[in-house]
């Protein structure tokens, strides 16, 4: 079972139309960034019919602990990412049981390390998240390195990995055999890029209790 934890799309017809190309890709497990303008109840009606699961995901960014208690508070039901913007707030991230998720962004690989290893095995559970976004239209050296190193870390310090598109318009999908072919050139193993598409993600919603 194919899984995209984050799709951000900016209006309810978006959300509809990147469900209808996600399942036809074959995925069928979606997380969809929370935003108020979006009519949960049609997108409930066209997974459905689509024959997906669909999570809501608030994705948090803060530079210090504070701003990570604050954004958490009340947000039961819902995938619950840190986008860490310093050392700190990484740390406390990942040792937070309010995240399931460590989002890591440009200039942040240093913080996939065995300091994180450790904390997620001290909370007993942790994964990071990569984007593919910056993969798409103009990439150049900058944007593969980040992919690149970023997976070789995760791998080098064995820790869980779901890769996602970010996408909010259906071209911007990722085919499930592209995500795991580019992943592996990258330099993580076939079977760990699989794998952060499928049981890796599938792990990380099981907390939600919803598949």
């Amino acid at each position: 079972m194919y899984a995209d934890l984050s799709l951000r799309p900016q209006s309810t017809g978006d959300a509809l139309e990147l469900l209808r190309e996600a399942a036809r890709l074959g995925y069928k497990l979606i997380a969809i960034e929370e935003l108020e303008e979006l009519d949960k109840e049609r997108i409930s009606e066209e997974s459905s019919k689509r024959g997906l699961t669909v999570v809501w995901r608030r994705t948090i960014a803060s530079e210090n602990r504070r701003g990570f208690r604050e954004a958490a508070r009340g947000r039961v039901g819902r995938l619950m990412v840190a986008e860490p913007l310093s050392l700190e707030a990484a740390r406390f991230a990942a040792s937070s049981k309010s995240f399931h998720l460590l989002r890591i962004t440009p200039g942040m690989e240093r913080l996939i390390d065995r300091s994180t290893k450790r904390l997620f095995s001290e909370r007993g559970w942790g994964a990071i998240e990569v984007s593919l976004r910056l993969l798409l239209n103009n990439w150049g050296p900058r944007e593969w390195r980040y992919y690149s190193v970023s997976l070789r870390r995760a791998h080098a310090y064995g820790l869980t990995t779901v890769i996602v598109s970010d996408a909010s318009r259906p071209e911007e999908l990722w085919h499930p055999y592209s995500v795991i072919g580019v992943s592996a050139i990258a330099g993580l193993p076939g079977p760990l890029a699989r794998r952060s598409i499928t049981s890796a993600p599938r792990v990380v919603a099981s907390m939600l209790r919803v598949v």
